[in-house]
């Protein structure tokens, strides 16, 4: 019996463990693509699957995928919330606030290869619905003047939708 709960306990300390590395991989991976210039520099972090596809295609779609794929990860805040083994490796659900304030949750899946966790698939939504209630010009001034990245973001993004639809813009 007392085999049993060690060979558990340390089953599940393997599992964690994983999960961890796959979390730490991920996080290493997105501080490395916001750094670089092209995609070339992360190519090392992509699983073998998606790195095929990538060196495959012509150098002016690898340029333009690299475009979509940078502006589309400018977070602000990115937080790894859940993480679970699979056969393969992991997968992280993970959720971020984009420079424009908006939530988004995603799907990552981490692939393990040669002992290290690569990024496989990505998929991400933006949260829809209804959101806080618009705030005053004056009051998105002050949140642009924020410690929280978050709260900038979010006002700056407010401020932009708001120039768009309105005769009078706030700034």
């Amino acid at each position: 019996w007392i085999v049993l709960v060690l060979v558990s306990i340390g089953s599940a300390l393997l599992v964690s463990c994983a999960g961890q590395k796959a979390t730490r991989a991920y996080k290493e991976y997105r501080d490395v693509l916001a750094k670089v210039t092209k995609i070339e520099e992360v190519l090392p972090y992509f699983a073998r699957e998606r790195r095929a596809e990538i060196e495959k295609a012509p150098a002016e779609e690898r340029a333009r995928g690299f475009g979509f794929l940078k502006s589309s990860s400018e977070v602000v805040e990115l937080a790894v919330v859940g993480e679970t083994a699979t056969e393969s490796g992991a997968r992280l659900d993970v959720r971020a606030v984009a420079g424009t304030g908006e939530d988004s949750t995603g799907t990552v899946e981490m692939v393990r290869e040669d002992g290290q966790f690569r990024v496989g698939k990505e998929s991400w939504k933006s949260k829809e619905g209804p959101g806080a209630p618009a705030k005053a010009c004056d009051q998105l001034v002050a949140d642009l003047k924020s410690s929280s990245a978050v709260t900038r973001a979010r006002a700056a993004g407010a401020l932009q939708s708001a120039s768009f639809g309105s005769a009078e813009p706030c700034l």
